[in-house]
């Protein structure tokens, strides 16, 4: 008995084991999103290590072959009865016609009253009682974009690809649209290295004056770890809980 009480413990705590290994390697993988634009169609991808799952555009539905009748598997049963000799002298059997089914006639329902649809939709917050000083907005606001920057840190560009044609059908008008392109990349490209890590870029405007429409694709791919987003996510709850919580302690004072 105690043997086996030892042996189901043993099951248990090796179960126990590998749920929490698995829950660590979970932690431990990137989660991914990688978003493009290629000839005027997006695709959306989203991943875990990897593994990695297409969300858009949706993937085709295989059409499903239409299924026998009751009719026609009727008639193919009676095809199948014929006996030999019949089929031996090449006459056909009598086509089976399927007597139409009556449908019995219901009384028509009394028509009553139409019942009023209740409006769907939750709750609506009374704005009455949410009143917040502008210091408190101030508060708010300042953990929104101090959660947003630590995010920032937090997140890699894998993949940065642009590429753009200016075209507009007129070469002067093709010429100003590219240099103001030319110009507002050179001045973004600092800024975005210095808030972001980028391991691989690769951006190029160019200017096509046999065209009469302007081009642009795009390929980003982004990632963080599973751990230190969830450990984000619960140092900037933690902090918003303590806002909350003093804020409600002064509505009670006042």
């Amino acid at each position: 008995m105690i043997k086996i009480l030892l042996t189901i413990l043993l099951a248990f705590a090796g179960l126990l084991g590998m749920l929490l290994l698995l829950l660590l390697i979970a932690l431990l993988l990137p989660v991914r999103a990688r978003i493009a634009l290629r000839e005027g169609i997006f695709f959306l991808w989203a991943g875990l290590g990897p593994f990695r799952l297409r969300l858009l555009p949706p993937k085709p539905k295989k059409e499903k072959k239409p299924r026998w009748n009751g009719k026609e598997r009727e008639a193919r049963e009676s095809r199948r009865s014929v006996q030999p000799e019949e089929r031996a002298s090449g006459e056909r059997p009598p086509a089976v016609q399927a007597e139409p089914e009556q449908e019995p006639v219901l009384p028509k329902p009394e028509r009553r009253g139409r019942r009023q649809k209740k409006p769907k939709g939750g709750k609506k917050l009374d704005f009455e009682k949410i009143k917040l000083t502008a210091q408190q907005l101030t508060e708010y606001a300042r953990l929104a974009l101090d959660a947003m920057g630590q995010v920032r840190r937090r997140v890699v560009i894998r993949r940065l690809e642009v590429h753009a044609v200016v075209a507009t059908g007129d070469a002067a008008s093709t010429a100003v649209a590219f240099g103001s392109a030319a110009v507002a990349l050179s001045l973004l490209e600092p800024m975005l290295e210095q808030k972001f890590r980028v391991k691989r870029r690769d951006i190029a405007v160019d200017c096509a004056f046999d065209r009469t429409e302007s081009t642009v694709e795009f390929d980003v791919e982004i990632s963080a770890l599973v751990i230190r987003l969830l450990v984000l996510g619960l140092r900037v709850g933690l902090r918003f809980w303590k806002l909350y919580k003093k804020n409600q302690e002064k509505a009670v004072l006042l």
